[in-house]
């Protein structure tokens, strides 16, 4: 069973970052474009100090973190009536992949954000297929496939 609270940025930043770190070099970003994994806190305080950033983590029965979730809200740029959610990160410990409780964090993020007032949610999912059936699990969940995104490193990848 996994536990979520609002995200304590004393007790579980560092507990995120390293649960996001986790996947970092799986990930077909990383693998693309070879950029290390480096977070800086100051990124995440100026968001939550603007009351922008929605996040919260979630631990297991021993206090292990082991989801996550980050996301940006603002007013939609095209109509500033609604509320959109745009996600930084979700992620889960490879240990709880496809045991059922992607299912418990789509269900705790949509319950977060409709509480906060979101009217629109925007996840990705990577386009590596062993995720195919993440895809799948969010059509049928009434998510809908709006955009592929295309990158491209402009300046060759990593620069420090």
């Amino acid at each position: 069973m996994i536990k979520y609270y609002d995200m304590d940025y004393d007790r579980d930043y560092q507990d995120v970052v390293d649960l996001c770190g986790t996947w970092w070099e799986d990930s077909l970003f990383y693998k693309t474009y070879r950029i290390p994994y480096k977070v800086d806190k100051r990124v995440f305080d100026a968001g939550n100090e603007a009351g922008a950033l929605l996040a919260f983590a979630g631990r297991n029965e021993e206090g292990k973190a082991v989801a996550a979730y980050v996301a940006i809200i603002s007013p939609y740029l095209f109509n500033p009536e609604y509320l959109m959610a745009v996600e930084c990160v979700w992620c889960l410990h490879k240990d709880y992949r496809n045991l059922g409780y992607s299912i418990g964090l789509l269900d705790e993020i949509e319950k977060r954000l409709i509480d906060r007032g979101v009217n629109i949610l925007s996840l990705a999912s990577s386009a590596a297929p062993e995720y195919a059936s993440l895809g799948m699990l969010l059509r049928r969940r009434g998510y809908t496939l709006m955009d592929n995104i295309y990158m491209k490193s402009l300046r060759g990848g990593y620069h420090e």
